[in-house]
């Protein structure tokens, strides 16, 4: 089995142009919690709740149970993980099991082999699934 075979195709990701807030309500109303971030559709980064829950507590004031709703319009460039790992549409899924594993990350991209492309992304839901499938 290789990454193409369980990886999902239609990927909403967003522009490098979206603020925290975009990416804050894009997940939310779509229950993910991985989007990649791209500029002009190749990839520049990923941003995962994980990255929005260190800089989204502080813009809650606890004292007035308001939001500082100007943190929540900076730009996800601010905020994103641009050290991303890829692999390729035919890379074994034993090899994105290793590096979710070893980097502790819960979705990776699928790129096109000759361009920095966004083809798919596989979770770990997808390959629990994968593996459900076989058992």
């Amino acid at each position: 089995m290789v990454v193409s075979d369980i990886m999902t195709r239609d990927v909403i990701s967003v522009d490098i142009t979206a603020t925290v807030a975009d990416v804050v309500a894009l997940m939310h109303d779509n229950d993910f919690r991985h989007v990649p971030v791209l500029s002009d559709g190749e990839l520049v980064g990923m941003i995962s709740d994980r990255d929005l829950r260190g800089y989204t507590m502080p813009v809650l004031d606890l004292n007035s149970g308001e939001v500082k709703r100007r943190n929540l319009q900076v730009p996800v460039t601010d905020v994103m993980n641009t050290d991303t790992m890829s692999l390729g549409p035919e890379a074994p899924l034993s090899e994105i099991i290793e590096m979710m594993l070893e980097q502790k990350v819960g979705a990776v991209p699928v790129l096109d082999d000759h361009s920095d492309k966004l083809l798919g992304i596989v979770s770990y839901v997808d390959v629990l699934i994968a593996a459900r499938d076989v058992l």
